[in-house]
């Protein structure tokens, strides 16, 4: 989408930064950012970037090969499994559904890491099981250098919004973009930052 909108709105200077770290996005001088639904400050308005997300757990072939089996996710506890640390500081707590069942794993991390790539990286090199958006895996599935570890067992979850201050002048740059992250027709003769 960034790539996108800087071929059609060539004269805009338009800066992206990533932070793993929760951002007041008014002190520290940005027009807008993009969070997970649910963590969103509630003086802002949040247009969605995409649909609900899935998140699954991941592991390489030959790590499960060589690993105790796997039949529920009370199983989780006998195996290294990749922590990740938000940028809030805590450490994520998977949560599994099935149905109407739901399970919220908290165990003795193996590895804890702060990046989501990364943990990716260490379950592809047989390092043990990784939770994180299907989507971030997709490839690594598709190419079957990792499979779904308790595929029953996915978790929906908010998706991922972008927001902005309510309560000042939407600069055209950021109308056009969200203009475009929502299918419509993109403006015409947009400048600015």
């Amino acid at each position: 989408m960034i790539a996108r909108y800087a071929t059609l709105y060539p004269d805009v200077r338009l800066e992206v930064a990533v932070e793993d770290a929760v951002v007041d996005i008014i002190e520290q001088g940005f027009d807008a950012g993009v969070r997970y639904g649910g963590t969103i400050p509630e003086d802002m308005i949040a247009v969605p970037l995409c649909p609900d997300l899935r998140w699954v757990t991941v592991a390489s072939p030959a790590y499960l090969a060589s690993a105790p089996p796997l039949r529920g996710p009370a199983d989780l506890h006998q195996h290294r499994c990749i922590g990740i640390r938000m940028g809030s500081g805590k450490i994520y707590h998977w949560e599994l559904e099935r149905g109407e069942e739901k399970v919220f794993l908290d165990t003795d991390w193996s590895v804890i890491v702060n990046e989501t790539v990364l943990s990716i990286e260490i379950a592809e090199r047989d390092g043990g099981i990784s939770y994180n958006l299907e989507s971030r895996a997709a490839v690594q599935i598709a190419n079957g250098s990792l499979v779904k570890v308790l595929p029953e067992w996915a978790s929906m979850g908010p998706p991922l919004f972008i927001y902005y201050p309510s309560r000042r002048q939407l600069p055209e740059a950021l109308r056009a973009l969200i203009r475009l992250i929502q299918g419509q027709k993109p403006d015409q003769n947009v400048t600015g930052e």
